[in-house]
């Protein structure tokens, strides 16, 4: 008895020889874009981790200058505050960018395991499409602290 479509993709994933060319693009074409989000989400994750680490840094070192009320130069902290609320607007279109990506990419995912008769795939994009969703909800927060910081006196 012949394998069907299921049970061929399984024995494809498993190592074993597929009988099926097509199916065989397939299973590359699936991993190779299981592999091309997964790196796509590991360079957002370490774009996002130092942006936000360098937005940190300058607030608290021009935090410690207001403390110590050795800040002679207001001018500089609401120019400084001004360049980072226009960099971490354009950081929140970065992440509402790679949040549609990955949307798209969890459909077509969908589809084609669907085609096949599969289970949805193991491939967590609702997980980084909502990294990244909170991570746009950080730097809006962040552009909060910078405007509060620099013109809230």
């Amino acid at each position: 008895m012949g394998r069907g479509p299921v049970e061929r993709y399984n024995f494809a994933m498993m190592g074993d020889e597929s009988p099926n060319p097509a199916l065989e693009r397939l299973q590359k074409a699936v991993r190779e874009s299981h592999e091309y989000c997964r790196h796509s989400m590991l360079m957002w994750m370490q774009w996002f981790t130092f942006f936000l680490t360098v937005n940190y840094v300058a607030l608290g070192w021009f935090a410690g200058e207001l403390a110590r009320q050795e800040l002679k130069n207001y001018r500089a902290l609401k120019e400084v505050a001004l360049m980072f609320v226009s960099q971490n607007l354009l950081g929140i279109v970065v992440c509402l960018l790679t949040w549609r990506y990955l949307s798209v990419a969890a459909r077509a995912f969908a589809s084609e395991y669907n085609d096949l008769g599969l289970k949805s795939p193991t491939f967590p994009v609702r997980f980084y499409a909502i990294a990244v969703l909170l991570g746009a909800a950080a730097m809006a927060l962040v552009i909060v602290l910078w405007l509060t910081f620099a013109f809230g006196r």
